[in-house]
């Protein structure tokens, strides 16, 4: 027992139980393979999480806001031709809350694409937003105006500006819409390109640690 013992510290290879060299590669290989695993799951969190990050909701936003315009427009002209009070009513309030959801969501929406990414597809989309202010405060302006007019000759001119101001806030608001669009289309475009360069990366480096070994 003493003379195993004595051969075991004295370094026989017959009595080491070291890690082999088959052993050892396979470590690194299960090393690199977990890396390669790790990197895909993280990289395939970190598009989604782009892809998530261009709200696609921006864009309903955006589109909701021409329809919405186009409602108030359409509510203005009935209320010209109502002749039932109840209706006239019904139609003052209905410009007042829509007129005031257009501003908000406005409003929202400037604040989204203000904390967006500074590239250019988001600038464009915020400056699209911007040049909107003026047009929808110019509708809001002549929707209370309608709001406040009595029956008669003040109640039809009026409705008549408001629609005047529902035509002309549409290129805006088209013009805004699209703009969102190619920024969401532009920040797909670059979690792809991310995504093909992290994947690329990850899967090329088992083979440069082989050649460099």
């Amino acid at each position: 027992t003493a003379t195993r013992r004595a051969e075991h510290r004295s370094g026989d290879p017959l009595a080491s139980t070291g890690p082999g060299p088959h052993r050892g590669m396979r470590f690194r290989y299960l090393t690199l393979t977990g890396i390669v695993v790790l990197g895909c799951v993280s990289a395939t969190i970190v598009v989604d999480r782009l892809l998530s990050e261009t709200r696609a909701d921006i864009i309903n936003v955006a589109g909701r806001q021409r329809m919405l315009s186009q409602r108030i427009g359409l509510a203005a002209s009935r209320l010209a031709n109502a002749g039932d009070p109840a209706e006239r009513t019904a139609l003052r309030t209905s410009l007042e809350v829509g007129t005031a959801e257009l501003l908000d969501r406005h409003s929202d929406l400037v604040r989204m694409l203000s904390n967006d990414f500074g590239t250019g597809a988001a600038t464009e989309a915020l400056d699209a937003a911007k040049r909107c202010e003026e047009p929808l405060a110019r509708f809001a302006g002549a929707v209370r105006a309608l709001v406040l007019a009595e029956a008669g000759s003040g109640l039809n001119d009026a409705s008549a500006g408001v629609m005047g101001e529902a035509e002309l806030v549409l290129s805006p608001l088209d013009d805004l819409a699209h703009a969102t669009e190619r920024m969401v289309g532009a920040r797909a475009g670059s979690a792809r390109s991310f995504s093909a360069v992290v994947f690329g990366t990850l899967f090329a480096a088992p083979e440069r640690r082989r050649l460099g070994a």
